[in-house]
């Protein structure tokens, strides 16, 4: 949130937004209709379409140069929606965690002095003066909006901060959740590869049998250091700490086999030949039962990911106690119809 209200400021600094087309949407209309503690509050399709389409002026204006023209319809992430979708679906989401950090910011104190509206007052008018008038249109801008944006991210990014040190006291990390063994291993990778003319081929019999024997060499020798310094070859010396307490086959980045191999290794131990299908051979050294850098990073790691989790809990705990109604029917009709360029020494508003 902190990022987005930095954003607010950095287009008023440097460009505006240039696009053309509009849909007809009535602004007054609600999009989220809210009931809490028996009253109704509600949020604007105005107010909504204005934070979506200054979502997508920042996306376009800062990814846009190398991500594709049909970015806003295309699955870039794969997960079966468009990245349109996507980032009104992030919207709301954005929307009801924020209404619901303001609607407990006493509990935890949190204020905004009255010399910091009037700051995001004059970032509101800014704002409005240094986009023009067709641009603030296609976004949907008013000075109102763009105050209460501002405004609803600070209070929720300090609501925030107030929680997460509220979680400091609370979570606890384990030696089974911090404890880390380091390893190094070399990868004698039996993968395709592109020949002179920039074919990908398979590598024959004769060369993957060449790189297993390579492999028993390096395990017999535990010479490790020699594998750094040949610059003939592509092979490279990688280190890598995985939790001491985790299954073997929990592992996701080197996988049960080799994580099997590892944890069966004494400190300074070299491994024999580790084949994994699809990969080609694995010889790993154990470098460290228990390692103590590894293990500090890995323990803040986990912290500040008890952390966030405590933080979500609340929000999910928070709006468990409201309704939020979405006018799905409503929120179809905001579209990314078009894409914002940043122009460079943006006219006036009034043009």
């Amino acid at each position: 949130m902190k990022n987005r209200f930095t954003r607010l400021g950095a287009i008023v600094l440097a460009s505006a937004f240039l696009l053309t087309g509009c849909g007809q949407l009535n602004p007054e209309d609600k999009l989220v209709t809210i009931t809490n503690n028996g009253e109704t509050d509600s949020v604007s399709l105005g107010y909504a379409y204005f934070v979506a389409r200054y979502n997508q002026a920042v996306m376009d204006q800062y990814y846009g140069t190398y991500l594709s023209e049909n970015m806003w319809s295309e699955d870039l992430y794969g997960n079966g929606n468009t990245m349109e979708e996507d980032t009104k679906n992030d919207v709301l989401d954005q929307l009801k965690e924020e209404y619901l950090c303001m609607q407990h910011a006493d509990e935890y104190g949190v204020q905004v002095s009255d010399a910091e509206v009037s700051n995001i007052d004059e970032l509101a008018k800014s704002f409005m003066s240094e986009n023009t008038k067709k641009s603030l249109e296609e976004i949907g801008a008013t000075e109102e909006y763009a105050k209460t944006m501002m405004l609803n991210q600070t209070y929720a990014a300090r609501v925030k901060e107030q929680v997460e040190a509220e979680a400091e006291g609370k979570v606890t990390v384990t030696d089974e959740d911090a404890n880390q063994s380091t390893i190094s291993y070399v990868l004698f990778s039996t993968d395709d590869v592109t020949n002179e003319e920039g074919d990908i081929v398979p590598l024959t019999e004769e060369e993957i049998a060449g790189l297993k024997e390579q492999a028993e060499k390096l395990s017999a020798s535990g010479d490790f250091d020699a594998i750094k310094n040949d610059e003939d070859t592509d092979l490279r010396v990688q280190t890598y700490s995985y939790t001491t307490a985790k299954a073997a086959a929990d592992d996701d980045v080197l996988g049960e086999a080799v994580i099997s191999a590892a944890k069966e290794l004494k400190e300074g131990e070299v491994s024999s030949v580790i084949e994994v299908k699809d990969e080609g051979y694995y010889v790993i050294r154990k470098d460290a039962e228990l390692d103590e850098s590894a293990t500090a990073s890995k323990r803040d790691n986990v912290k500040n990911e008890k952390i966030e989790e405590y933080y979500n809990d609340k929000i999910d705990e928070w709006g468990s106690a409201i309704t939020w109604t979405v006018d799905e029917n409503m929120w179809k009709k905001v579209e990314f119809t078009d894409r914002f360029v940043a122009v460079a020494g943006a006219s006036s508003a009034n043009e």
